[in-house]
């Protein structure tokens, strides 16, 4: 994959959060290439066991970590300087532009 995510909006050290992270590869990947730390928020807990293997095996898990949760209840218990979403447009349409808004205002 290739992610364009400027160096100098969000540096080294920065906090991102992926909604709906999956297996945890894209998360992996930018987390490396960016020098950044990482929450990954998945629903599936088959998917949750699969992004936390990714992770532990890529050397990524002191700067990686994925939560069980719904997106949507998902507390923000702290400031992020990203949010990745791209796993998300299958989920936009039947949820609607009112939820979508409310979870970005979020983060």
């Amino acid at each position: 994959m290739i992610f364009s995510i400027n160096s100098d909006t969000l540096p080294a050290g920065s906090n991102v959060i992926e909604l709906g992270c999956a297996e945890g590869v894209q998360l992996v990947d930018i987390a490396r290439m960016h020098e950044i730390k990482a929450t990954g928020v998945e629903v599936s807990p088959e998917m949750v066991d699969a992004a936390r293997s990714t992770i532990y095996a890529q050397g990524m898990s002191g700067r990686i970590e994925v939560v069980e949760a719904d997106m949507l209840t998902y507390p923000a218990n702290q400031q992020y300087e990203g949010v990745i979403a791209t796993s998300l447009l299958h989920w936009i349409i039947p949820h609607g532009e009112q939820e979508i808004s409310k979870l970005f205002d979020k983060f």
